[in-house]
């Protein structure tokens, strides 16, 4: 094979996993009404191989558990037509919440791989439940669970009368949310550079990020991209960052990052996790979270 088939042989294989991460997370949305049906045998192996698999950057721990719904004494008043659910916990750290909404999102994109829904509940499930079927120890905190099972052919009257009071299927422009060296310059949308030849796929990383779930779509996740470094920033919002176990909204940031990290790494490139706040606002709203730089 002579260099030039190499090298479109090469591309052909990042194009195809390119397009198996941008469809997948395209794809999937939250799902809250079931057939009813309980998890195959197949599918429990699969998820329990999986949540072995699991990793974040940040490099918290975090431990996955299927629980049943009679059995374990678990509900949501919003689930319609599941008994089977998967929650998980992660010991108390600065990045913590991070770390579980990345791997949770890669769970959810997991079963979504293989036909299964999910939506992630953090306020609209008995949360003492959950905290008891977790075995939860005080360093511990316990985020959020999903029901996980094959989705309904229609929605019920509840699952619709959720995602119309939240707007679930709506997202704040790409303009408004993401910038171009500083907070006055937004980024434009698919644009190449030739000073940066990893800039197309960094857009590219964005939008799906921008399209990740959030508690009550608050969609916290704001980013500077200076050259091959994406500066991530929580936008907060009132009544999500006060909350016993912490501030969900950085969860949201860890998820919004799993689908970044999702399709850089199905690109080719490497993103290496950096802390260096550039200090690009005086906005005690707009807080700096984390920086990759993109390789």
């Amino acid at each position: 094979m002579d260099e030039q088939t190499l090298n479109e042989a090469e591309l052909s294989e990042r194009d195809r996993s390119v397009e198996q991460a941008e469809s997948l997370i395209r794809s999937r949305r939250s799902v809250r009404t079931f057939d009813g049906g309980r998890l195959s045998d197949i599918n429990r192996s699969a998820l329990e191989k999986f949540f072995k698999l699991i990793t974040n950057p940040f490099g918290d721990q975090v431990e996955f558990k299927l629980l049943d719904a009679e059995k374990d004494g678990v509900t949501s008043q919003v689930i319609v037509g599941c008994d089977d659910y998967i929650a998980a916990k992660v010991k108390r750290s600065d990045t913590a919440a991070f770390a579980f909404g990345c791997a949770f999102e890669k769970l959810c994109l997991f079963a979504e791989s293989i036909g299964l829904g999910t939506v992630m509940l953090a306020g609209t499930l008995d949360r003492d439940a959950f905290k008891r079927a977790m075995d939860l120890n005080e360093d511990e905190i316990f985020w959020c669970a999903t029901p996980v099972g094959r989705p309904a052919d229609k929605m019920s009257t509840i699952e619709k009368t959720i995602r119309a009071k939240m707007k679930s299927d709506e997202r704040i422009p790409f303009h408004e949310v993401f910038f171009d060296g500083d907070f006055d310059h937004p980024l434009p949308d698919f644009e190449s550079s030739a000073d940066h030849p990893a800039k197309d796929d960094i857009v590219e990383a964005l939008e799906l990020a921008r399209l990740a779930p959030s508690a009550r779509n608050k969609q916290p996740l704001r980013a500077v991209c200076n050259g091959s470094t994406v500066h991530f920033y929580e936008q907060k919002g009132a009544g999500l960052t006060e909350r016993p176990e912490g501030d969900i909204q950085q969860v949201d940031l860890g998820i919004a990052c799993s689908h970044f990290l999702m399709y850089i790494e199905s690109a080719g490139h490497q993103a290496e996790l950096k802390y260096e706040d550039p200090k690009l606002s005086d906005d005690p709203s707009l807080v700096y979270a984390f920086s990759f730089e993109v390789k």
